[in-house]
């Protein structure tokens, strides 16, 4: 278990927010939630520093910030999230760690309805069984899923 535990912090730990962001969009898009990534913009066209990365409407709405491990909120970052709490909204930061303990899904899967969350269910049930039939098939051919070969090593 520690190794597992030490794989996930050192997976974490080389993550950047891009790649949070990307692993979040596949959660997003496998629970069939509407996600908005966007940012309000400041009235003269530039963007109003601090709005969180996501807002994700479900049951409810939910607003995310996504950062790297060791990234750190700006203080516009936190005065909006403060705000946003003030008045009762879901806030919070995300991290890789987040993702890989499973909380991410977790979060997601809880604001998801329930047909959704039953599709959701079907959805991750056939990549697990796709998954496991490219792996036998790699096994079986020599080819990796995705067409590249693997390297036989010299003995």
């Amino acid at each position: 278990m520690a190794k597992l535990v030490d794989a996930f912090t050192s997976r974490a730990a080389k993550m950047n927010e891009k790649s949070l962001d990307l692993k979040v969009r596949a959660l997003l898009n496998d629970l069939f939630l509407a996600p908005f990534s966007f940012h309000p913009t400041d009235g003269v066209g530039g963007m109003r520093p601090g709005w969180p990365d996501w807002t994700i409407i479900g049951s409810h709405v939910m607003f995310r910030e996504l950062k790297a491990q060791k990234g750190r909120l700006t203080p516009a970052q936190k005065l909006v999230l403060a705000h946003l709490e003030a008045v009762g909204a879901d806030v919070d930061v995300w991290r890789p760690t987040d993702y890989y303990s499973g909380r991410i899904a977790s979060e997601l899967a809880a604001i998801a309805d329930t047909g959704t969350r039953r599709r959701a269910a079907v959805v991750i049930e056939l990549t697990v069984a796709q998954r496991a039939k490219a792996k036998e098939k790699a096994a079986a051919t020599g080819v990796r899923p995705g067409g590249f070969a693997r390297r036989r090593r010299a003995a």
